[in-house]
This record gives structure tokens, sequence and C-alpha cells, in this order.
């Protein structure tokens, strides 16, 4: 991570250097964009209470440290779980692909696309909040071990080479919208992004609801199964995915709060008794208004059964919160 998390990455690279041995695996990646390490030996080989102690600055500005025990690090892990759209991943051969993916095999196109309806989830204790300042924690402190990180998976309008099929799925017009030489092959920038021709895309609105809503759907229903019972949504993929090069970004934020009421006023839940909406505000008619207004409709507002809470806050202060309330 870069910007204003690079000292924050730092302090972490030196934990894992110290506490565990990390060393880098220089020009070579997990994933695109995820730098490789490796362990000079695994976890699972250190005495399962050997403690890590994660030190930093806490909310008082004092020193603090978030400590965590080998065998509870390791149950953590273990808890990761995969739920899948069975009628895009179909059968033993869907299974297949899906493991395939996670291992960050995934082809650019189709398979990118189907990962969209693939939520990862596991049990995933905050350190630190947004503005970096360390949670102080105990080993067999069993507050924070109440936050799960579950994957939010959304359309990919920007334009990215990795992500064609979104394009090619849910714009009417993309033959219109991007460059293509005489042979027909698309002009792409940096080996990495479609050029635009300047032409404003025309959205299949009612596909991308429709899609936007399975995804959504999934994800809630994912987290009832796992128990969850405040779910935190943060309007992920709401930023340069969301197409405003293209000119439909307000379009397509639109439908993403449509799907998310829609979806919360259909389903009934067995554990989910509150949705925060995590959308902190950076300028005008930001996320959070936009989620507002479809919430608040007068004509069509949220009439869904689980109460929504609409936040100008970050996640990790309010799932924090929520780890430290158990609901009746």
């Amino acid at each position: 991570m870069g910007g204003k998390c690079i000292a924050q990455t730092l302090a972490m690279e030196d934990f894992m250097t110290e506490e565990v041995g990390m060393k880098q695996l220089h020009h070579k990646y997990f994933v695109q964009g995820v730098k490789a390490f490796e362990l000079t030996k695994p976890l699972s080989d250190f005495p399962a209470d050997k403690e890590l102690v994660y030190k930093g600055v806490g909310q008082d500005g004092l020193p603090c440290s978030f400590k965590a025990s080998v065998s509870e690090i390791l149950q953590w892990q273990s808890s990761f779980r995969t739920y899948y759209a069975s009628d895009i991943y179909v059968g033993e051969e869907g299974k297949d692909l899906v493991s395939q993916s996670l291992q960050g095999k995934s082809e650019a196109g189709e398979e990118a696309w189907k990962m969209k309806f693939a939520i990862r989830c596991s049990t995933n204790p905050v350190i630190m909040r947004f503005d970096g300042r360390v949670i102080a924690r105990e080993v067999g402190d069993p507050t924070l071990t109440r936050i799960h990180l579950v994957s939010v998976c959304g359309i990919d309008f920007a334009s990215r080479v990795h992500d064609h099929v979104d394009l090619t799925h849910y714009i009417k017009n993309w033959k219109e919208v991007y460059i293509f030489d005489e042979e027909g092959y698309p002009s792409v920038k940096h080996g990495r992004d479609f050029e635009l021709s300047g032409t404003p895309a025309q959205l299949n609105v009612s596909k991308t609801l429709y899609d936007l809503k399975k995804m959504c759907r999934l994800r809630l229903r994912a987290q009832d199964d796992l128990g969850i019972q405040v779910v935190v949504e943060v309007g992920l993929g709401l930023g340069v995915f969301a197409g405003d090069a293209l000119g439909i970004g307000n379009n397509v934020r639109q439908l993403s709060a449509m799907a998310m009421q829609k979806v919360l006023e259909e389903e009934q839940f067995k554990n989910i008794c509150l949705v925060v909406l995590s959308l902190p505000v950076f300028y005008q008619n930001d996320n959070y208004d936009v989620y507002e207004k479809i919430f608040s409709r007068e004509d069509s507002g949220y009439q869904g059964t689980v109460p929504v809470l609409l936040m100008d806050q970050d996640m990790h202060a309010i799932a924090v919160a929520a780890a430290g309330c158990l609901l009746a």
C-alpha cells in the first residue's frame, strides 16, 4: 500500500519480519499488485502459545500493542469460507474453478467476471482503525474475534483489460465506447486500461440491477449463515469502478443502493439484526447522499424489517463498536 498508508505498511512488514521471519520474494507476486513473501517456517511449526505483538500508537497517543497467540491466528485462518452462486459455478467443474480462482489464477474475462459471484469470509480481528491508531488487545480477549472480513464484489467499470467481460455484459454500446484499430483489436493504455473514444456509455440498467441484487443477496445470505448479527456495508466499488469516466457513475451508484434496498426488503434473516451503511463523506453528492436519497424516497422508501443505519463513519470503528455489543 502507498500514499498515507506507507507508515502502516512498513510497520506491518517489520512486525511480520521480526515475529514470524517473513522474507519478501522480490519481483514475485501472489496476485497482480500483491507482493509475494514466504516465512522461514510454517506458522503451525511455531509454539501454539507463542505471543505475537504488533506495536504502535493508541487512541491516546501513547504506545499501544495488539497481541495474539499463534494458536489464535491459526484458528482465524481456519475460519476461511467461500460462498458462491451455484448457477454461475456449476457442479464439480465450477467448484474446481472457484478453487483455482482463489489461488489468484482466474483468467481475464469470463473467469474474472464469475468471481463477482463468490464471497470470501473469515474471522478477521481489526488491529487498527482508519486513523492508523492501534487497538489494544491481550491474548484470549474475545471481543475483536467477533469481527469477520467479507469480500464485497461489484461490477468493474474502470475499463480494465482483466475485467473486459464486465464491460461487454453491462454496456450496450461498448463497441462505440472504446477505440479499436483497423484489425478490430482494442487500444490499450499502460498495458492495463482500454482507451476511451469519448462516446458516453449506455448502461443495460435491468441487467446491471439484476446482477447487483444477486451479488448483494449472496453476500447477505453468507453472513446470515455465519451467524453475523451486525452487517457493515461499505459501498466498495463505487469510486473509480462505478464508471464516472464512462458517464454512468451516478447511475451505477443509484442501482447499487436500489439493489441493497430491494434485497433487504425481500429477504428474511435468522441472525442479521442490523445493517450499517458505512459511507464516509469526502465530497458533495458522495455515496452517502446517493444511499440516503434512495432509502428515503417518498414514493418507494425502505420498507424492510431489518433496521438500516446510514453513517458518515469508517467501517473499522463501526465493526469494533459492534463487536463490543452482544445482541439478544
